[in-house]
């Protein structure tokens, strides 16, 4: 997966992840857990936006069973765009 600098990237309705289809989506969310042991989600609802033509879904994923971030994604566009959502970016020690 690669990382860009935009931060807020997957945080609202207005700029969610964009991906191709469902199964993409639920196997790009499953791999963010294993970013971090702990990590969880769980689907919340959908959401329609006037910038989208479909809904747009809303997750929310836990860290140890305690809020970690929300989470929005559009599961209906051209290409999958695998950038991880700032939350989720583990800053490596050297």
């Amino acid at each position: 997966m690669a990382t860009q600098k935009n931060t807020s990237y997957g945080l609202s309705a207005e700029n969610p992840i964009l991906m191709r289809s469902i199964p993409e989506t639920y196997s790009f969310l499953h791999s963010l857990c294993f970013l971090r042991p702990g990590l969880s989600f769980k689907r919340q609802r959908s959401l329609f936006s006037l910038n989208f033509n479909h809904p747009i879904d809303y997750y929310l994923f836990y860290l140890n069973d305690n809020h970690f971030a929300d989470i929005y994604v559009y599961s209906y566009h051209k290409e999958n765009i695998l950038s991880i959502p700032a939350p989720f970016i583990v800053e490596r020690l050297n």
